[in-house]
């Protein structure tokens, strides 16, 4: 049952970075045709993970980018994000928690995932700030306001300037705003299981050309398996003014997740009741706020915009272990600020069009991890194993140059990393430790034009990311870490670093858009969990484990996507992809 009711006169969509044809539902937007260039509305392009250059858009981005428009979020009835992206190609979900608020997402290998261990590849944004968490690089989708979210940007590969963390990818949620008159939604629904939610919002712009959008969202439900439920709910709020030339926003928004998990089961229990949970006590206790303050302005032939932000994060988890084993409890407690500045400029090289966009960005987070072995089940006590606290501090820079020759575009750029995380062991100061990384990673690319809507595109580029600050204080086999972790002073480890060859073709016409990519990908220094088994642990027992690098691994396969859009708001697809 879904109730929905709008007052009149709803306001429009503003997109964040090009405006999208109506007939088309979903678009790659890489279009196919050079005299179909397209001029920046006179809107706020504030954080878009798109890498193509300057305040014009053309047919010129080597890569895969896909945008799912404000019809195709709602019609998903989204939770969290992996609800969406089940519709795009090379993005998939599976459930390795027993919970549906706990959904990890996997594109080429990577992992966004709110699971530590997996290995995570992607990055997601908010109006271009990262939310990838400081401690083990994880997302909590559960804290994000999928609710208020109207568009997706989507970039498949690592052609991402903004992320350290994007291996495989990287996601960008673009967030309402008021516009026009003052409207109002408001949605209930229900289902099976005991799931129910209910979620409004109200925005307009006033005489003055303030626009404002405030909006809420409660989720819940008892789960499928035994002992698994879990609510969330949120708050946001986004403030702003723009015109032509500048504009600036407040954005704020503050969300609650509590959720029952569940581990994963022996296939002869699962074969005869699927719905047992033999871990019944799993919990995961999150909350999140965030301040962001987002805002461009036109210098001379360009445009330059920024953002400012701060974060705060505080989790607590409760792991059931087997009957012979204590149980892990843990606190973390996350504070981040940070900022991008950016800046965009078209201009010429003789008669020929150049794009450029150049930029910078940076973050400073404060982490505290907790841990405890929890033996009050033998009617003992619970014991803290684990204090320790790691001030992370990041800068980058990045640029890009987009070069059209006739129906060719040729694109070059980079990124420079600098990461240094020390570490601070609170039980033992002698384990304090120091890590840096540094790390250039260039990529090039070049799109045709290839006529009657047809374009063909080819890159190869690298991609970077840092040791998180669990993966470095849990990475000795010799010494390995009750999960969720029992942190010491540990051999470093390698940054992963992934080198993707790509090469595809787009088609687009009469409603109809069609796009295909192969791709290879190898890596360096891949980071994965190792469980360990003690020879004098109870049989079975998994409760420790160790990060540790692959020095190769390879993920490689094809991607393809085509959508038909037909009527007032319908849309057909098919996706096939092979990993």
């Amino acid at each position: 049952m879904i109730l929905t009711v709008r007052a009149p006169g709803a306001g429009l969509l503003l997109a964040l970075a090009s405006v999208l044809p109506a007939a088309a539902q979903q678009t790659d937007t890489t279009k196919a045709r050079r005299d179909s260039v397209i001029s920046l509305p006179p809107i706020e392009v504030v954080g878009s993970i798109r890498p193509v250059a300057g305040p014009k858009i053309g047919s010129g981005i080597p890569a895969r980018i896909t945008e799912l428009t404000g019809a195709q979020v709602d019609a998903a009835e989204p939770r969290i994000l992996s609800d969406v992206l089940d519709q795009v190609a090379g993005f998939s979900s599976y459930d390795d928690l027993g919970s549906p608020y706990k959904l990890n997402i996997q594109t080429r290998g990577f992992f966004a995932s709110p699971v530590v261990g997996l290995p995570q590849g992607v990055a997601v944004f908010l109006d271009g700030v990262r939310q990838n968490e400081p401690e083990a690089a994880q997302v909590n989708f559960d804290l994000l306001p999928i609710e208020h979210v109207k568009r997706v940007e989507i970039l498949s590969g690592n052609g991402s300037l903004l992320g350290r963390n994007a291996l495989g990818g990287a996601i960008n949620l673009v967030t309402s705003r008021g516009e026009g008159p003052l409207s109002g939604e408001v949605e209930a629904a229900g289902g099976s299981f005991g799931s129910a939610s209910l979620e409004g919002s109200v925005g307009g712009r006033a005489k003055n050309g303030l626009d404002y959008y405030v909006g809420s969202g409660y989720n819940r439900e008892d789960g499928w398996r035994q002992q698994t439920g879990g609510e969330q709910y949120n708050a946001f709020v986004n403030l702003g003014r723009s015109g032509e030339r500048s504009g600036i926003r407040l954005q704020a928004f503050g969300a609650h997740s509590r959720v029952r998990t569940a581990g994963s089961l022996p296939e002869s229990v699962f074969l005869v009741k699927p719905d047992s949970n033999l871990t019944t006590g799993d919990y995961e206790d999150l909350n999140s706020v965030q301040l962001a303050v987002l805002g461009y302005r036109q210098l001379g032939s360009g445009r330059g915009s920024f953002n400012a932000y701060a974060r705060g994060t505080n989790a607590e988890r409760f792991n059931v272990n087997q009957a012979a084993d204590p149980d892990a409890f843990g606190r973390t407690r996350s504070r981040v600020v940070g900022g991008t500045v950016d800046y965009r400029l078209a201009t010429t090289v003789g008669a020929l069009p150049l794009g450029l966009r150049f930029g910078a960005d940076g973050s400073a987070s404060w982490n505290r991890i907790s841990l405890f072995a929890d033996s009050t089940k033998f009617g003992g006590t619970r014991e803290q194993t684990t204090l320790v606290e790691s001030p992370i501090w990041d800068v980058a820079g990045f640029a890009l140059a987009d070069l059209a020759v006739g129906r060719v575009t040729f694109s070059g750029g980079g990124r420079l990393d600098y990461v240094r995380a020390p570490y601070r062991n609170r039980l033992d100061p002698t384990k304090d430790t120091t890590n840096s990384f540094t790390r250039v990673n260039p990529r090039f690319g070049v799109d045709v034009d290839a006529g009657r809507g047809v374009s063909l595109f080819g890159s190869v580029g690298t991609a970077f990311r840092a040791p998180s600050v669990i993966e470095l204080a849990c990475s000795d086999p010799t010494e390995p870490c009750p999960l969720p972790f029992a942190l010491g002073d540990d051999p470093p480890l390698e940054p992963v670093v992934a080198t993707t060859i790509e090469a595809g073709l787009r088609y687009r016409g009469h409603g109809v858009n069609v796009s295909a990519s192969a791709y290879r990908t190898a890596v360096k220094n891949d980071i994965f969990l190792f469980p360990y088994q003690d020879a004098n642990a109870p049989t079975g027992s998994t409760i420790d484990g160790y990060f540790g690098n692959l020095a190769k691994t390879r993920r490689e396969g094809v991607e393809l996507q085509a959508t038909y859009g037909f009527g007032p708001g319908h849309l057909l697809y098919a996706n096939y992809a092979y990993t």
